[in-house]
């Protein structure tokens, strides 16, 4: 693909593309309009995002802002990149599961820090370089492990997912509980009016214990990392055991179950002797002759 057929995004945000060049003496910058708007969003929210909001905040006309960023999807979807920064840095010397667990943590406080990008739409694969640089980050955590490149890419792509998702709903819970002190409250007394044990004995048996948990977890402070544990035990220490006694699932714990039956597959069992006479009846019972099928046969002449 030549430099051309690029997308305008992408070439700004890779630095292919020089913005501002035509016009009058240039008192503005791309990376001075992002910072801006990431401003302003921070404290406005993404929503109240506009050209001219944008514009006004730096004491600029809003079609200056044209010569550098050719609508508002555009500038969303540069500062969509550049707001999560670099990645971490992965430690060395540790197991691949260590490395992807800090990978997914520090995924899960950035995306906390900044609870506006978490409602912005997902219309298509991120291409920046900060995104690029945090994809790279979590394949190299996967390094050695006997995986397809199709495959580790799957995995990191499988975790963000799953870091994303829990990241909005964590935020969008939050949001609603500073709103309203007793949502959890109203909404379990709400279903146990229309539930009953016998038609729903789960979900009857699951709000009860939820409703014993309640004041416990309103004592707890708001998580502001994703509690994930992949050894093999994740349920030994008292955090550990904490979360597992709740909702969260940890991510990297699925995957690295995933991971090992790739790795190791399971071994099926033998077939047993009667399994396999009952095999060897019915296959001659349907071999196929001149006549046709013989139904019914059992033994062998």
């Amino acid at each position: 693909m030549d430099r051309g057929a690029l997308p305008r995004a992408v070439e700004l945000a890779w630095g292919l593309d020089q913005p501002g060049t035509r016009g009058p003496k240039k008192g503005l910058s791309l990376e001075h309009i992002l910072d801006t708007a990431i401003e302003l969003a921070d404290a406005e929210g993404v929503t109240a995002l506009s050209m001219g909001r944008v514009a006004k905040a730096l004491g600029f006309t809003t079609m200056s802002l044209y010569r550098y960023v050719a609508s508002k999807d555009e500038l969303i979807e540069l500062i969509s990149d550049r707001v999560i920064g670099p990645p971490p840095v992965i430690p060395d010397g540790v197991s691949w599961r260590v490395k992807l667990e800090a990978w997914a943590n520090h995924e899960y406080a950035t995306m906390l820090s900044r609870p506006w990008w978490l409602k912005l739409p997902i219309t298509a694969p991120p291409t920046g370089p900060n995104n690029m640089a945090w994809l790279d980050a979590g394949l190299s955590a996967l390094d050695g492990v006997a995986l397809s490149a199709a495959s580790k890419f799957q995995v990191v792509t499988n975790v963000s997912l799953f870091v994303i998702g829990r990241a909005r709903f964590s935020a969008d819970l939050a949001s609603r509980s500073a709103q309203s002190a007793d949502g959890d409250v109203a909404y379990g007394a709400l279903i146990a009016r229309v539930i009953n044990r016998e038609d729903f004995p789960t979900s009857a048996l699951q709000l009860t214990r939820a409703a014993s948990r309640t004041a416990v977890r309103r004592a707890r402070p708001p998580a502001t990392t994703l509690s994930i544990s992949v050894s093999r035990s994740a349920c030994c220490s008292t955090e550990s055991r904490s979360w597992c006694s709740g909702q969260d699932t940890s991510a990297v714990a699925l995957t690295s179950s995933m991971i090992r039956s790739v790795i190791n597959p399971p071994r099926r069992a033998p077939p047993t002797r009667a399994v396999l006479l009952f095999r060897r009846r019915c296959t001659r019972a349907w071999r196929p002759s001149r006549k046709g099928p013989v139904a019914g046969r059992s033994r062998a002449r």
